[in-house]
């Protein structure tokens, strides 16, 4: 492995481009969640016609009462990377229908407003999911559209 690891920082370095190009492939996997999500977001855009576009980074399947079942990168610095759950463009949910929505999500941690019903996946909890260990685009995908409040 030390042989390999030093073929590939002489690459890295052996020109000015080269250099940049490494500190760029640091930047993409220090933020890999961020760019994996938001590739994900619009390959399934492309390949599924039931998801729409909702805002930059938020891609929902419009439910039967006019929400939004949704999921959402969320490039934050304080862990969180994803959310997922309901979005009512409306604004105006009872608060028994959010407690409602919360209990079809399946969680702990879930977050409620009269506009959203969510819960944060954070780098930590990626990272333990037993759905996505040695994690693959075809993988996060799949748990994308699989997630429990996706109805």
């Amino acid at each position: 492995m030390s042989e390999t690891n030093e073929k590939i920082a002489k690459l890295m370095f052996e020109t000015e481009d080269s250099s940049e190009m490494a500190k760029d492939i640091v930047d993409i996997y220090n933020n890999k969640y961020v760019y994996l999500g938001t590739a994900c977001i619009k390959d399934i855009i492309d390949e599924n016609s039931c998801y729409e576009k909702i805002n930059d980074g938020i891609i929902g399947k419009k439910l039967s009462d006019g929400t939004y079942s949704y999921f959402a990168v969320e490039a934050d610095t304080s862990n969180r990377v994803f959310s997922y759950g309901f979005y009512n463009p409306n604004g105006d949910w009872t608060v028994k229908k959010q407690e409602s929505l919360a209990k079809k999500i399946k969680s702990t941690d879930v977050q409620q407003s009269d506009e959203w019903v969510f819960k944060y996946l954070s780098f930590n909890n990626l990272e333990t999911e037993k759905k996505l260990q040695k994690l693959t685009v075809s993988k996060m995908k799949a748990f994308i559209i699989g997630l429990k409040c996706a109805i």
